[in-house]
């Protein structure tokens, strides 16, 4: 499990190859936005919660939450609270998620569709790291 955690974690500050940005206009400040990316061929969705002010030029932290097996990012969102926490604290927060509410974390599952069909994880994360800095003030020193 911890080389998967470090395989995502070094995936996720490098640059992701072919992604591509879905159109959409960034999310008001203070809000939860439901948005999707294409990254390795497939779209992906996740959550964006923005706290107030965070349109702002001060680079802000970002911190991934990830949901468990059968969830989805509106019940870690819900769940965690994190969004709560962000407004308090000033971060951003996004909720990636996984394919067929699995991801494909190393464990050979075969009900596991992310783990079935060989979704690289690690790719959508990159992508979504990269389409986030792209478009909102983030300090890279400060990503979770």
């Amino acid at each position: 499990m911890a080389v998967i955690l470090a395989r995502i974690l070094c995936g996720a500050l490098m640059l992701a190859s072919g992604a591509a940005i879905a159109a959409e206009q960034s999310a008001p400040s203070g809000t939860t936005v439901d948005r999707h990316i294409t990254a390795d061929g497939r779209e992906r969705g996740y959550r964006l919660h923005l706290p107030p002010m965070a349109g702002g030029n001060e680079p802000r932290p970002l911190v991934l939450v990830f949901h468990g097996g059968g969830g989805d990012p509106a019940s870690a969102e819900r769940l965690t609270r994190f969004s709560e926490l962000a407004d308090r604290a000033g971060f951003v927060v996004v909720y990636p998620e996984g394919v067929g509410k699995n991801w494909n974390d190393g464990r050979e599952h075969a009900y596991a569709g992310a783990f079935r069909d060989a979704v690289d994880d690690v790719a959508f994360v990159s992508a979504l790291i990269d389409a986030l800095a792209g478009e909102l003030a983030l300090d890279p020193r400060r990503i979770y």
